[in-house]
C-alpha cells in the first residue's frame, strides 16, 4: 500500500480526519490531501514536542499557518485546537501522521482514527513502498 493510499483509506475514508499528511521521521512529505503541505518549521515544533512538551503548552502549535491551543501531549500524541477544529499529530515507526479535523467530528473520533492508524502502521499491516514518493513543495 502507498502512502497516498494511507493517507486516503486510513484517515479521510473514515470521514473522521478531513485533511492530514504522512512525512518521514525527518520531515519528508510522503503523501497528503490536496492542498495540504506540513511546514519545515511546523514539523520540527512538532518532532521536538514529542519529547519535550513544555514549550509546546505555552507557546501553542502553530500548522499550515493556523496557531493551535494544545489540549494534550506526549510521546506519541499531540492534540491541539482551534475552536471547535483541531489538529492531531501522531508519531508511528517509520512516520509522523499529521491530520486535521472539522465540526461535526469530534476530538475522540479524530484521536481514536489517528491512534489505530499509528498502531497498524507498527504493526506492519500497512505494507509500504521502500522509497516514497515525495511531494512537492
Amino acid at each position: 500500500m502507498s502512502w497516498v493510499e494511507i493517507v486516503q483509506n486510513g484517515m479521510v475514508s473514515t470521514g473522521f480526519i478531513n485533511t492530514g499528511a504522512v512525512l518521514s521521521t525527518q520531515g519528508v512529505q510522503f503523501a497528503g490531501t490536496v492542498g495540504f503541505k506540513v511546514k519545515k518549521d511546523d514539523f520540527d515544533t512538532i518532532v521536538r514536542s514529542f519529547h519535550n512538551t513544555a514549550d509546546l503548552f505555552r507557546n501553542g502549535l502553530t500548522v499550515c499557518d493556523k496557531k493551535y491551543v494544545v489540549i494534550s501531549a506526549n510521546p506519541r500524541i499531540i492534540h491541539a485546537k482551534s475552536g471547535p477544529s483541531g489538529v492531531i499529530c501522531m508519531r508511528a515507526r517509520k512516520c509522523v501522521l499529521v491530520a486535521l479535523y472539522f465540526p461535526p467530528v469530534s476530538a475522540p473520533q479524530a484521536i481514536g482514527t489517528m491512534e489505530t492508524l499509528a498502531d497498524d502502521i507498527n504493526e506492519g499491516l500497512y505494507k509500504t513502498e521502500e522509497t516514497p514518493v515525495v511531494v512537492p513543495d
